[in-house]
C-alpha cells in the first residue's frame, strides 16, 4: 500500500533583483581651486540604486528574501512586475478556470523577456505553459549563470553539482534550480525485477509475465496506460540539440502498439480496481520522508523504482517545476550582475533549509543535513492513519538514504516541458488512434510531421 501522505507543494514563486557595483568617477581640475565643495559633495553622494525588475504573479513566495535584499544597502533594488494584469477573467467558469485565462500572461511575459529593460528576473513558475519557459531558455533568452560564477570564483561546491549539470544547455547554465523532486514509476519487485531504468522491450516482457487480470495501478484502458508510461516522458523522443523529433522511430511505434492493445478509453478518473495485481504506478518523490513512506507497505513488499520505459534506459527524471530562476540575457550588464547577486542569496543555507519542504534542496550541505536528520530517527515510532486505520511506518533508514542518493546521482535527464499546443497535437492524434481511426504507424507519422515542425521552430 503506497503512502497516502505525499506532499504536493505547488509553490507560486517570486523573484529577484540585482545590480552591480558602480564606480564613481571623479574629475580633477587642471588648476587648483580655492573651493571644491561641490565636486566633493557629488563624489560623496550615494549613487542611485540599480533597479531590477522581477516577474511575479500577485505576492511573490520569497517576498521576505527580496525585502532583506533591498534593505542590505548593496546598490540594488528589486521591484515587481505583476503579470496578473494580463489574466483573462472571461475564461472563468462555475467549474473553475480554463487554461486560456493564462494565455495572455504567457504571451506578454515571453515578449517582455526578449525586450531589453522590461523584466530582468524570471521564475519558471510564472508561466502557466511551462513549455514556453523551456523554449525561451533553449533559444538563448536567458544568461549563462556560469559566467557570473567564474568571474567571482563562486564556490559552487556547496551546490548539488549533478543537478546543475542536468540543467545545462550546450554547456551553459541558463537557470538556477532552487529545489527538485524526482518523477518516475515503480512497481513491486516480484513483478518488475530489481533493475532501475528499463527499455520499452523490457517493460513489455514484464507485463506479458503478469498474472491474468493485472492492471496499471488499477486501470486497463488505453488513456490511463498512456498517462502512466508515456505522457511525462514524451520529450524523450525529441533531440533538442539537433532540433529534431523521433516520433516515427521503431521505439515510439512499439510503445503506441502496446498502449493501443488495452481497453478502449473510458473516463480518466474511473474507479480503480484494488483487487487485482498492480503492474506499475506513477511514483513521484517529494522529499526524504516521502521516499520512505512511498516504499513502505503493509505487506512489506519490496518496491523497485524503475523509471519510464525509454530507448536509452534513462526514464528516472529530475523535476524542478516551479523552482527555477533565470536572468534575462537582454538586460543591461549591471542589472544582470545584480540579479545574480540576489539569486546567490536564495542558495544560502538558512533560506534553502526553510524552503525545502516537499522537495530536495539544491544546496548540498542542506540536502545532507536534512537526510541525516531523517535517518537519525530510524527505529522510532511514526504513526500515520490511512482510511481510519493507524500504521507505524517508522522513519527513513541510512540504507534508504544511500539508495536515494544513488538514484539521484544516476539520473541522466530533467523533465523538459514542451509547449501545451504541441502536447495537444500529440494527444489529439493519440485519441484518434484510441478510437480506431488510424494505426499506430500512421499515428506516429502524423505526430512526427505535425509536432516535429513546431519543435524544430521553437527549440
Amino acid at each position: 500500500m503506497k503512502k497516502i501522505l505525499s506532499i504536493i507543494a505547488s509553490l507560486m514563486i517570486m523573484t529577484i533583483v540585482s545590480c552591480s557595483e558602480v564606480s564613481m568617477v571623479s574629475q580633477m581640475s587642471e588648476e587648483p581651486q580655492e573651493e571644491n565643495t561641490t565636486a566633493e559633495n557629488s563624489v560623496s553622494e550615494k549613487r542611485e540604486d540599480v533597479t531590477i525588475t522581477m516577474a511575479i504573479l500577485r505576492d511573490p513566495y520569497l517576498k521576505e528574501a527580496v525585502n532583506d535584499f533591498n534593505e542590505a544597502d548593496n546598490g540594488y533594488k528589486i521591484v515587481f512586475k505583476d503579470y496578473m494584469e494580463y489574466y483573462d477573467k472571461g475564461f472563468e467558469t462555475e467549474r473553475g478556470t480554463n487554461p486560456e485565462a493564462f494565455a495572455k500572461i504567457d504571451t506578454q511575459l515571453s515578449l517582455d523577456v526578449i525586450e531589453s529593460g522590461i523584466v530582468d528576473i524570471v521564475p519558471s513558475s510564472i508561466f502557466y505553459d511551462q513549455g514556453k519557459y523551456d523554449s525561451l531558455m533553449k533559444q538563448g533568452a536567458f544568461s549563462n549563470l556560469y559566467d557570473f560564477m567564474q568571474v567571482e570564483n563562486y564556490d559552487d561546491s556547496v551546490l548539488y553539482k549533478h543537478i546543475l549539470e542536468l540543467h545545462e544547455t550546450d554547456g551553459k547554465l541558463c537557470c538556477m534550480p532552487l529545489a527538485f523532486t524526482i518523477d518516475t514509476v515503480a512497481g513491486q519487485t516480484r513483478y518488475v525485477g530489481d533493475k532501475e531504468n528499463w527499455t520499452i522491450d523490457e517493460m513489455i516482457e514484464c507485463w506479458n509475465a503478469m498474472p491474468s487480470g493485472s492492471t496499471f495501478n488499477g486501470h486497463t484502458t488505453k488513456d490511463y496506460v498512456y498517462m502512466t508510461i508515456l505522457r511525462n516522458n514524451i520529450s524523450s523522443f525529441i533531440d533538442f540539440e539537433n532540433h529534431t523529433t523521433n516520433y516515427n522511430s521503431p521505439e515510439f511505434i512499439k510503445i503506441l502498439e502496446f498502449i493501443n492493445s488495452f481497453d478502449p478509453p473510458e473516463s480518466y478518473k474511473q474507479e480503480m480496481n484494488w483487487n487485482t495485481p498492480h503492474f506499475i504506478m506513477n511514483f513521484p518523490i517529494y522529499g526524504f520522508d516521502d521516499f520512505h513512506g512511498s516504499l513502505w507497505n503493509e505487506q512489506n513488499e519490496p518496491v523497485t523504482v524503475i523509471g519510464y520505459p525509454s530507448p536509452d534506459e534513462s526514464g528516472i527524471l529530475i523535476d524542478t517545476y516551479g523552482d527555477k530562476y533565470s536572468v534575462c540575457e537582454y538586460s543591461s550588464p549591471e542589472v544582470k550582475q545584480g540579479a545574480w547577486e540576489f539569486i546567490k542569496t536564495l542558495l544560502n543555507y538558512d533560506i534553502q533549509y526553510d524552503m525545502a519542504e516537499g522537495c530536495f534542496p539544491i544546496n548540498y550541505e542542506v540536502f545532507k543535513k536534512m537526510g541525516e536528520e531523517e535517518y537519525s530517527k530510524h527505529g522510532e515510532s511514526n504513526i500515520i492513519s490511512i482510511q481510519g486505520t493507524e500504521y507505524d511506518i517508522g522513519y527513513l533508514s541510512k540504507e534508504e538514504y544511500d539508495k536515494l542518493v544513488s538514484l539521484i546521482d544516476g539520473t541522466k535527464k530533467v523533465i523538459v516541458n514542451i509547449e501545451d499546443d504541441i502536447t495537444k497535437i500529440i494527444e489529439e492524434e493519440l485519441y484518434e488512434m484510441f478510437a480506431g481511426e488510424r494505426t499506430p504507424e500512421e499515428t506516429a507519422e502524423i505526430i512526427q510531421s505535425r509536432a516535429g515542425i513546431l519543435i524544430s521552430e521553437r527549440y
